[in-house]
């Protein structure tokens, strides 16, 4: 009983000095270049960001609720909430859970307008810019 209860403790200790981690999947950025949060005041953070063409971009879930990131004008019920450069192909990451992330490395040049499909009519779009 001494016994499983030091290793109970030393568990607890090294979760609190944060050698362990419980952020599901990879959530804090993993191999990102770029996080942008999804919030629960139904924002992305930052609404304006910038990468490089080759980095990765990663949306992190830290709101209660499902969020998705939708670069696609054939799912958008406003033309206005999306934007691709030329060249650049439509994504949509489909609903990310509480806790979730999506991940996404650019190729083409260019600003991208994005949305999130349940809460497009709330306001929930933002900017990336990539550049070469």
């Amino acid at each position: 009983m001494k016994r499983r209860r030091f290793w109970g403790l030393l568990l607890a200790v090294l979760v609190l000095a944060g050698c362990f981690s419980s952020d599901p999947a990879g959530s804090e950025g993993g191999d990102a270049d770029v996080i942008i949060d999804m919030t629960a005041d139904l924002t992305y953070s930052p609404a304006a960001a910038t990468a490089r063409v080759g980095e990765t971009v990663r949306w992190v879930n830290r709101s209660n609720v499902p969020h998705t990131v939708t670069a696609d004008p054939d799912l958008a019920a406003n033309a206005q909430s999306t934007l691709l450069p030329e060249g650049a192909a439509p994504f949509d990451s489909g609903l990310i859970d509480a806790g979730g992330s999506y991940a996404h490395t650019f190729t083409v040049p260019g600003t991208y307008r994005y949305f999130c499909r349940p809460h497009e009519g709330a306001g929930m779009i933002a900017t990336i810019v990539v550049s070469e």
